[in-house]
């Protein structure tokens, strides 16, 4: 972008000093592009309110923030491609020019890239990944997205206004990742000892990593802890439990800057939720407590999360668990404006009003699919709010759906491979899990207040020494379910993934080519 492009349209009250235009221009160039129009805007704000002087000194810092992150934040995909390939192969060369591996070099090479050294068993894992290009990839990725949204939050350019939930940057970019992992399914294929093969893309069409199938899942599972709740007298309550002003970028009224705001990342806003949480669930505990329910996590307009908490339990410990969580929820800052009104807000749903599943459709739909959602609170259509919200679960890494109490849901989708299973518990909770009956699979396991140690169900795991992609085993593998002293195998094939080399395939599937280009 030249500088008497930058300044087109501006409305600055005067026309800047030709070093101005010099400096402005080099601060903006290295912003990815769809920051510079809102940046020069705030510039151009800034110099009519306060002057040249702070204008100047606001921009610098935005400038030194970029040029302080790992990658130039210019980079796109491509970019970032290439430079992994370069990290992957120096390293190559490193360690093939000498019989030591120098690990701490390249700990040193990852952490000025802004990455974390690999987490691996043993010396020859971490030199295998350090020589990987997918590793690199994956990883530069990641670090690279969080540092643009890190500018994203602080230049205020996620909220209701401009765009709620994730900056456009990180919308486009989940958007491509999506369509890279849809193109790669296609072009690979799950092959078992009997010759059946069968491509992951149709795999994954029949898992929960399907959107469709997701929400499926989690309103069977909320509508059998509900039917549990009618047979065992319990109610249900609705929580809502927010961080302190001081983590929240936009205010809420109309999307201006929040002045007391801290630069608290989500990520971090989501750290300090889950801490309170720990804490309230353990003071729970202690008061004899077990509530159990499905607890969201999703973002207000500005990025920062919130969380809601749908559980139940017996009436009359309704009031020990709302003055618990509301304790922890305004443990940090509790005088702080709106504190008391909006940190944590408790609902106790009549079911004569409504089913308690009803009321917390809406939440699981919008951070899935956004199916049955018109417009949103921001006013943002549903399915285009969803696709907001899992670019930025995603690029934050939050997990999204917990559940509280119960059974693992593991233990579920195991039984549901199989058509039979031996006389007894084993075959009571499977027919349970086969017809879609939470509430029995529930209580065949011993109700939802009983700890997962005590459970009459339990996975069965093997350690595998096999060694995977970076010549280390793989670790312990899901085999089958234990009951007592009985063990049921589920996993009934060895599976292997190798890609779908049918030459008329790849020349009918120019996507499938970029998948394989990318992923070697």
């Amino acid at each position: 972008m030249s500088a008497a492009s930058i300044w087109e349209g501006a409305d600055i009250g005067g026309t800047p000093h030709q070093h101005d235009r010099a400096f402005i221009a080099r601060n903006l160039n290295s912003l990815p592009v769809e920051f510079r129009e809102p940046v020069r805007r705030q510039y151009a704000s800034i110099f009519k309110k306060t002057g040249r002087s702070e204008a100047n000194l606001w921009l610098l810092e935005i400038g030194e923030r970029a040029s302080a992150a790992p990658l130039p934040l210019t980079f796109d995909d491509d970019d970032l491609v290439l430079k992994a390939r370069s990290l992957a192969r120096s390293c190559s060369a490193a360690m093939a020019s000498t019989s030591h591996v120098p690990l701490p070099t390249f700990d040193a090479l990852a952490a000025k890239h802004g990455l974390r050294p690999p987490n691996a068993l043993t010396p020859a894992g971490k030199a295998a990944r350090y020589r990987c290009e997918r590793w690199w990839r994956r990883r530069l990725r990641r670090c690279h997205g969080e540092s643009i949204e890190r500018l994203a939050v602080t230049l205020n350019l996620v909220n209701k206004q401009l765009g709620p939930y994730a900056s456009k940057v990180a919308v486009h970019r989940r958007a491509q990742s999506r369509r890279r992992t849809a193109a790669l399914m296609q072009t690979l294929l799950a092959v078992n000892e009997l010759g059946e093969e069968f491509s992951l893309a149709e795999l994954q069409a029949h898992s929960t990593a399907n959107p469709r199938n997701r929400r499926a899942e989690l309103m069977v599972r909320m509508a059998g802890f509900e039917a549990l709740a009618d047979r065992r007298g319990d109610v249900a309550v609705f929580y809502t439990i927010t961080c302190p002003g001081r983590m929240h970028r936009s205010l809420s009224v109309n999307s201006d800057p929040n002045p007391r705001y801290d630069a608290t990342t989500p990520g971090e806003a989501q750290v300090y939720l889950c801490n309170l949480w720990a804490r309230a669930r353990s003071a729970l505990a202690r008061a004899g407590v077990r509530p159990y329910g499905l607890r969201i996590a999703e973002p207000h307009h500005d990025e920062t999360p919130h969380w809601h908490l749908l559980l139940f339990m017996p009436a009359d410990r309704v009031n020990i668990v709302g003055t618990i969580l509301r304790r922890y929820a305004l443990a940090r800052d509790p005088d702080e404006p709106g504190a008391a009104a909006h940190r944590f807000r408790e609902v106790i749903i009549d079911p004569e009003r409504g089913r308690a599943t009803g009321y917390i459709a809406k939440y699981v739909s919008k951070n899935v699919d956004g199916a049955y959602i018109e417009n949103d609170e921001t006013g943002w259509d549903g399915e285009q709010a969803a696709a907001r919200v899992n670019a930025w679960a995603s690029l934050w890494r939050i997990r999204q759906f917990q559940q509280i109490g119960g059974p693992p849901v593991t233990v579920w989708r195991e039984l549901r491979r199989l058509a039979e299973a031996p006389e007894g518990i084993l075959e009571t909770a499977r027919q349970a899990a086969d017809a879609g009956n939470w509430a029995d699979f529930v209580e065949t396991l011993g109700g939802p207040d009983v700890a997962r140690k005590d459970q009459q169900i339990k996975l069965a795991r093997v350690w595998c020494e096999r060694l995977g992609q970076y010549r280390e085993p793989i670790g312990y593998q899901i085999v089958g379910l234990e009951a007592g002293e009985v063990t049921l195998p589920t996993r009934l094939h060895e599976w292997r993934v190798v890609q779908n080399v049918n030459p008329e395939f790849l020349a009918a599937s120019a996507s499938a080519r970029v998948a394989l280009e990318y992923c070697q």
